[in-house]
């Protein structure tokens, strides 16, 4: 995706000993994928690998979801997010 793009997804974040890892069964990635602030992260699969990066304030996660074998980019725009705002978001993704 594009920075323009809308938002359109949710995913589970956690905190284990102070790193944040993504959780993201549409991501497929099989293992909790690490955040880190200054070195890129990744999960290493022959079809589902993915990989994390920090550029200009945004998280990015690439990955290979069955219809785009190239890959393609999600942005991470909020780390932490109620539950209204959840539902809210949610709600738009529907069309």
């Amino acid at each position: 995706m594009g920075d323009s793009s809308p938002q359109c997804h949710g995913t589970v974040l956690v905190t284990c000993e102070e790193t944040h890892y993504v959780v993201d069964a549409s991501i497929l990635h099989s293992t909790p994928l690490p955040l880190h602030e200054s070195t890129p992260t990744g999960v290493a699969h022959p079809a589902w690998g993915v990989h994390c990066s920090k550029r200009e304030g945004t998280w990015y996660i690439r990955w290979r979801p069955l219809h785009r074998p190239n890959g393609m980019d999600c942005r991470l725009e909020q780390m932490q997010v109620t539950r209204e705002d959840f539902r809210e978001h949610h709600e738009h993704t529907r069309a």
